[in-house]
C-alpha cells in the first residue's frame, strides 16, 4: 500500500476532521437560523466529506503498516488514541454531551410556535434510544449470546450428516476424468 500524501495526512487528522464538521454544523445553523448564504455550508460540507475520506485512507494505511511491521515478529499494537476514542466511556461522554445540547435546544424550542413537532421527535428519538439500550442489556444476558461466543472459537461451524447413499467403486471410477483412472487403478491393484 502506498503512503498517503502529506496533504492527505494534514486533511485526515482527527483535529482537522472535527474542525471541518463543527464548522459545517455552525454554518448550517447560521444559514437556518439567520438566513445566511447556503453556499458556504455546502462548500465546507464537501470539505468535511473530503476530510472524512482522507481520515479513512490514513487509518487504512496505519492499520496496514502495523500489520506489515507485525510480520517482522513484533506483535501489532493498537495506538493508544484509537483505543481511547473508541472506548465506551468516551462514547458515553461525547454522546451524553451532544444529547444534553439537543435536549436543551428541544426544551427551549418547544415553547416557540411550530417547533413542538421537532421537540416531540427529539423526545421520541430519546425514548427509542433508551428502549434500544434496555433491549440490548436484556439481550446481553441471553444464552444465545454465550452460545455464539463459544462457537466463535470452533474452527468448524457446520457439520453435514452422513450421506445415506454413496456411490460404489465402479460408479466413482466412471465419474472421474480419463487422466485419473490409470493412476487410481494402479494404486487399487497394489
Amino acid at each position: 500500500m502506498n503512503r498517503p500524501s502529506p496533504f492527505t495526512f494534514l486533511l485526515g487528522n482527527p483535529v482537522s476532521l472535527l474542525a471541518f464538521w463543527l464548522l459545517t454544523a455552525f454554518l448550517a445553523y447560521q444559514w437556518y437560523a439567520n438566513g445566511a448564504s447556503g453556499l458556504l455550508p455546502i462548500i465546507v460540507g464537501i470539505g468535511a466529506l473530503s476530510a472524512s475520506n482522507a481520515y479513512r485512507r490514513v487509518e487504512a494505511y496505519r492499520l496496514w503498516k502495523r500489520e506489515w511491521d507485525a510480520m517482522d515478529g513484533k506483535p501489532a499494537s493498537k495506538p493508544w488514541l484509537t483505543g481511547v476514542l473508541r472506548g465506551t466511556m468516551m462514547k458515553i461522554i461525547v454522546g451524553g454531551g451532544i444529547w444534553c445540547a439537543f435536549a436543551y435546544a428541544a426544551l427551549k424550542a418547544s415553547n416557540q410556535p411550530g417547533m413542538q413537532i421537532v421537540a416531540g421527535m427529539f423526545w421520541l428519538g430519546t425514548l427509542l434510544l433508551v428502549g434500544g439500550g434496555i433491549y440490548r442489556l436484556v439481550r446481553r444476558g441471553s444464552p444465545t449470546k454465550a452460545k455464539a461466543e463459544a462457537m466463535r472459537d470452533v474452527p468448524v461451524t457446520q457439520c453435514l450428516r452422513t450421506p445415506t447413499q454413496s456411490p460404489d467403486l465402479e460408479h466413482a471410477f466412471a465419474a472421474l476424468p480419463d487422466y485419473c483412472v490409470p493412476l487410481l487403478e494402479r494404486s487399487h491393484r497394489a
